[in-house]
């Protein structure tokens, strides 16, 4: 896998060269620049595999070098190196199709992760290359390849298929497509079936099926129609109908209306994006372009009153709490008819916001997120579903490693935490632990470093910390109230430790997190 790389922090950006030659010999670096100018150019020119860029560089920034990338025409996949501060970028990225995108520092297994989710796309994109290209002739075949855009609809195409099928190239093509969703392997088989039973009691239309299962669809073409509403009505009023009563379930469905064989990736591609409509509008209805555009829609306003009481809930760990204020930002976005991608941006805030928070709470539990799927299932949902359940398996993520995590510490130690978390304030020591367990305090300071990894002195300076981090995002005290609730006498003095442990001042970690 060739590599550039597009960082103006030369200390990371070597870092990153150093560990990519440790990870694999097979990941090249073939080149690195500083700014994005410089990485648009050695982009142009070395057409690598994988781009590793900064968002914030002078000259250009990182998105302006995407979206330029995206203009000329250049497929490329991108690791994306980001902060929470700059969630705006973010939420662009994903827009132009990036889908790994890392929060600063970066760790080694989450970057380790993304390397091999790139290099896995990498191979199954050749893979189903060489499979659907190497049997073309029949018109099945033709329209497949142009529909993945692996042929090109040239002159000789043109009379091949006039010749031999009797299709007009820049003829008028309806399109129509099904979405199945997770249901895609259990229900394609009999959805085919009764699409092929249906259009071939419909005289005087030709037609395709395929089947795309990496976007969870089936994909009609139609051709050599008569009159273009009919079809269309036809298509809501009986296939869409039947499609619900053979699933038992809402299906959403999309059509649009294309002329020449040449724009049929084009139109799919169009229609896709305006699937998620289903998000706002609810299923069984169809989604015609482009007179979904012409919708009217309501402004919608990101609600920062949920998303801070949802930091402070994360702070205390408080599930019932969260599920709660879940249940009330999925109604917020239910008020009224908003655009679906403000309310997929709603979802990736908010889900950007919970694992940020969870970040700075506990390391350990942020690492086990799966933070790529649950953002990349958000940026793909289709349905109002899809969206809900991506954030449902967020917090169900962080529960379960809070519950494994505390599983897997002995009675002693928990006990241990618990009256740390009654007298930190108070500066309770090693001794006094001891004491209360009836243990040595030898016995305490080695069970602590076996299961925790650190020293008990460490341990209650870190927590000291992190009940710091948690009322800097979770309440609004200031910062001598903080102090004293810490068993800080001094809040200058625990100003002082907070930015040596943390390399930010308290109100510069708030202003960042908050």
């Amino acid at each position: 896998m060739k590599i550039i790389i597009v960082e103006d922090e030369i200390r990371i950006r070597e870092g990153i060269i150093k560990l990519i030659n440790r990870l694999d010999k097979d990941y090249i670096v073939i080149g690195e620049a500083d700014n994005g100018q410089e990485g648009l150019e050695l982009i142009t020119r070395l057409r690598p595999d994988l781009i590793i860029s900064d968002i914030k560089m002078p000259l250009m920034d990182g998105m302006e070098m995407l979206q330029e990338l995206v203009s000329r025409g250049i497929k490329h996949k991108t690791i994306l190196l980001s902060a929470y501060s700059e969630f705006a970028y973010a939420q662009h990225a994903i827009k132009l199709g990036v889908k790994e995108y890392l929060l600063k520092p970066i760790s080694v297994g989450d970057f380790e992760q993304s390397l091999s989710n790139i290099e896995s796309e990498l191979r199954e994109e050749k893979i189903s290359h060489f499979e659907y290209t190497k049997a073309v002739g029949s018109l099945e075949s033709i329209l497949y390849n142009i529909l993945l855009s692996s042929m090109q609809v040239n002159e000789e195409v043109s009379t091949y298929l006039y010749q031999n099928c009797q299709l007009d190239i820049e003829g008028e093509f309806g399109l129509i497509v099904f979405y199945l969703g997770g249901k895609y392997d259990e229900d394609k088989f009999k959805v085919r079936n009764m699409l092929d039973k249906k259009l071939n009691e419909k005289h005087n239309t030709r037609y395709c099926i395929f089947e795309l299962p990496k976007k969870n669809a089936l994909v009609v073409v139609l051709f050599n129609f008569i009159n273009v509403q009919q079809i269309e009505r036809w298509a809501q009023n009986t296939l869409l109908l039947d499609m619900c009563q053979l699933t038992r379930r809402g299906t959403v469905c999309g059509w649009i209306v294309f002329q020449s064989l040449a724009k049929m990736k084009e139109s799919l591609d169009m229609l896709q994006n305006e699937l998620h409509w289903a998000i706002v509008l609810g299923e069984d209805v169809m989604i015609s372009y482009p007179k979904i555009t012409h919708v009217k829609t309501a402004a919608f306003q990101y609600p920062i009153s949920i998303e801070s009481r949802m930091k402070s809930a994360l702070c205390k760990f408080d599930y019932e709490e969260l599920k709660i204020i879940y249940n009330e930002f999925f109604a917020y976005c239910k008020k009224d008819l908003y655009l679906p991608s403000a309310i997929k941006e709603a979802f990736t805030r908010l889900s950007w916001s919970i694992m940020s928070t969870i970040r700075e709470i506990d390391y350990h539990i942020y690492e086990n997120l799966k933070q790529q799927e649950i953002l990349e299932s958000i940026s793909n949902a289709i349905v109002w579903d899809e969206l809900k359940d991506a954030l449902w398996k967020l917090l169900e993520n962080v529960e379960k490693t809070t519950r494994t995590k505390q599983e897997a510490t002995s009675l002693v130690v928990i006990k241990a935490k618990s009256l740390i978390d009654e007298f930190y304030k108070d500066g309770i020591t090693l001794e006094e632990i001891a004491v209360k367990l009836k243990i040595t305090p030898e016995y305490l300071g080695t069970l602590f470093h076996k299961e925790l990894g650190i020293s008990f002195s460490i341990y209650i300076k870190n927590y000291r910390m992190q009940k710091a981090k948690e009322m800097l995002i979770g309440t609004e005290l200031k910062l001598y109230e903080i102090a004293d609730l810490l068993g800080y006498n001094d809040s200058k003095y625990f100003a002082r430790v907070f930015k040596e442990e943390t390399g930010q001042s308290p109100a510069e970690y708030r202003k960042l997190n908050k």
